[in-house]
């Protein structure tokens, strides 16, 4: 979102030549700070402000330099006095934005940016603004900014693929793969927006033009582990036996920040229904128990969970769902980990694991349902839910779908548990969620280990 000095390549000038007017220094400094010779820029800045203490765009570009260096608070300092000498200039009061919105302070950034519309029609402020809105859940208000950029600057690919993303969150998928496709023949290496067509491609049923866009997704960017993890289910080759840690962070990292937002809007179940069935059998002890929320999230179970609690704890592979996590103020810990590796490196550490929709993303549950009965302590408790895969499941009792996860049939699922030492095991099938236009069937299951 930033409007910072454009790329320029080649290094820049080791040091200002003498002699030099006040413009020819402020564009060396420019040259410099787009080249990457900080530094560099940084000294003539300074230079031309002790000079011409009120020099304005020195002001402006210095307090961006210092927010780029991480000296955020005092860039702001020089921003604003830059707008207080030319309230008029739109590039500093949009950059004065973007500042605020990277210090987390959201309210101050948008402030700042209809302060910049109600200026001048400024198209990355409009983005901005976008984006900002969609962050809040208010959609329509997201549409309209960014539809608005789009009006002023219709070359915007950034803008198209944020129109997408709220048309997605207000259910108009076709909409927003028109938008996500729009912003891949404006910019072809722009990799979000690849990512986002195809998984509109995937949603519709389209996996034929999906797989054409993952694999030139792939040729642009060969290590993209969402590529490789969708193209195995499409194409059937190299299916993995669950999804990679790579797949996992990405996606679930890009996707924090409306998680709940869409869940909700999916009528989404399983926490409550897991919670419920644990709390049914553990009741008479509750209060006292050791909680393991395996793959947490965003803490949608932290809630359910912290009345049996003695002790609870999350573990997730996603720091940005660890952060939404951490602001519920629920948990005693959080741990970034993978979660076989977390639950072998705790033995007998619990009395009750709950994962809602985690296992999804295994496919053979051997080494995983194996680690968590050896992370319980006792009779301890399982809780989890599986997406049904129904009489269509092979032999090796999952099948990886093209939404990335993992479908399984009940027999296997029953026969892992029993081999990894779960002798009471109740499985019934129950709404899930909304997926598309149906609604999707789940396994949930409750397990004691023996």
């Amino acid at each position: 979102m930033h409007d910072t000095p454009g790329d320029e390549s080649g290094p820049g000038p080791e040091a200002p030549p003498g002699h030099m007017t006040l413009e020819d220094a402020f564009a060396l400094a420019l040259r410099s700070h787009r080249s990457g010779n900080l530094p560099m820029a940084e000294r003539i800045y300074r230079a031309i402000l002790t000079a011409v203490p009120d020099h304005v765009d020195s002001l402006h570009f210095l307090g961006l330099l210092l927010h780029q260096g991480g000296a955020s608070s005092l860039g702001v300092e020089l921003i604003r006095r830059a707008v207080a000498l030319r309230p008029d200039y739109v590039d500093a009061l949009s950059n004065l934005g973007n500042v605020l919105c990277a210090m987390g302070r959201p309210a101050e950034a948008a402030e700042v940016w209809r302060r910049v519309v109600a200026l001048a029609p400024h198209p990355q402020a409009y983005n901005n603004l976008g984006v900002l809105l969609k962050g809040e859940g208010r959609c329509e208000e997201a549409a309209a900014a960014l539809r608005r950029a789009i009006d002023l600057d219709p070359g915007r690919g950034d803008a198209h693929f944020n129109l997408g993303n709220v048309l997605m969150l207000l259910g108009r998928a076709d909409e927003a793969r028109s938008e996500y496709r729009r912003a891949v023949e404006l910019d072809p290496g722009f990799i979000g927006a690849q990512e986002a067509l195809a998984r509109t491609l995937v949603q519709s049923g389209r996996c034929e033009e999906a797989r054409e866009v993952f694999e030139m997704l792939l040729a642009a960017s060969p290590g993209n582990p969402i590529a490789h993890h969708v193209l195995a289910a499409l194409t059937g080759r190299d299916v993995p036996d669950r999804a990679s840690d790579e797949y996992v962070v990405q996606a679930f990292d890009s996707f924090a920040e409306t998680f709940e937002h869409v869940l909700t809007t999916l009528g989404y179940r399983a926490p409550e229904v897991l919670s419920a069935a644990a709390a049914a059998v553990l009741e008479d002890r509750a209060g006292s128990l050791d909680v393991l929320d395996a793959g947490c999230g965003t803490g949608l179970c932290g809630p359910l969970l912290r009345p049996l609690a003695r002790r609870l704890t999350g573990v997730d592979l996603s720091a940005e769902m660890l952060a939404r996590a951490q602001a519920r103020g629920l948990y005693d810990e959080l741990v970034r980990a993978e979660l076989t590796g977390y639950l072998g490196d705790h033995a007998g550490g619990f009395d009750l694991i709950v994962a809602a929709d985690t296992l999804i993303y295994f496919g053979d549950l051997a080494p995983v349902l194996s680690a968590a009965a050896g992370a319980l302590r006792g009779d301890g408790v399982l809780a989890f839910n599986l997406e049904d895969g129904g009489e269509a499941i092979g032999a090796s009792g999952f099948r990886l779908q093209p939404n990335g996860r993992y479908e399984h049939g009940e027999e296997a699922v029953r026969h892992r548990l029993d081999e990894a030492g779960f002798g009471q095991v109740t499985i019934r099938r129950d709404a899930l969620r909304r997926e598309w236009d149906r609604m999707l069937t789940g396994l949930f299951v409750l397990a004691r280990r023996t």
